[in-house]
């Protein structure tokens, strides 16, 4: 359990945008902002011209005014560790999010990590899934000020046909949107204010998830635009909760 403790107590440090930050140990602890990821947390700023950053793709956010999107992905002894950023133009980040994927761990490990957390104050809001037979199960904790509101039946019925409703960033139990629309399983999208949120996705196959990132709602003003529910399949940047901005 040590490893898995070592991602959820910060899932920091490995990336860090200051100027003259060096990249961190993976299990190291940097205390910065209590909401952050990679050592980079809400509200503090992205320096564009560091070599951190230039290792992102980046592109206008298509959902969120005055915002940048960027992704950043790669493989580590067999597990993919994907990171995002999304950032106002003036450079402060607003979300920083994490997916590691697969990860290893028991129903008991998470549960037990999630209520030792020392990392904020308060106790978080935990959400389990539902149970539906034939598909994985999933917990979500959130702290701060964050707050999860369940998308309508419509929603749900178009991401269940692979489609965009144009809500933003997401949040499921399966870390797989249309997996868990398919399922009846509830999809949530974000409000409030500046906070945490830790997903892990239990799978008997051996497709465990783990997902976690900071952010400050009250800081992304969607673009106001009409969805786009036509046959075509969702993009593939879209289709990961990590790239749905």
């Amino acid at each position: 359990m040590d490893w898995l403790r070592k991602i959820f107590v910060c899932g920091v440090a490995i990336v860090s945008m200051s100027t003259n930050a060096k990249a961190q140990p993976s299990g190291s602890i940097q205390y910065m902002e209590p909401y952050s990821v990679e050592g980079l947390g809400v509200g503090t700023p992205v320096v564009p011209e560091s070599w951190q950053y230039k290792r992102f793709n980046c592109r206008p956010s298509d959902q969120y005014a005055n915002s940048v999107w960027c992704s950043f992905s790669e493989m580590k002894g067999g597990v993919s560790n994907a990171i995002t950023i999304l950032h106002l133009s003036d450079n402060i980040v607003t979300y920083i999010n994490k997916q590691l994927s697969p990860a290893s761990f028991t129903n008991s490990e998470v549960t037990l990590e999630i209520e030792l957390s020392r990392q904020f104050n308060g106790r978080p809001h935990v959400y389990r899934s539902p149970k539906r037979p034939g598909f994985p199960g999933g917990i979500i904790a959130t702290w701060g000020d964050i707050e999860l509101q369940p998308l309508t039946p419509n929603d749900l019925a178009v991401l269940a046909e692979g489609k965009n409703p144009h809500l933003g960033i997401l949040v499921d139990f399966l870390i797989n949107f249309h997996e868990s629309a398919k399922a009846g399983l509830p999809v949530y999208s974000l409000a409030g204010g500046k906070g945490y949120v830790w997903i892990a996705r239990f799978d008997k196959k051996g497709k465990e998830k783990l997902r976690f990132f900071a952010a400050d709602h009250s800081q992304m003003r969607q673009i106001a635009q009409q969805p786009d529910y036509k046959n075509e399949a969702l993009n593939p940047h879209l289709a990961s909760p990590l790239k749905t901005n």
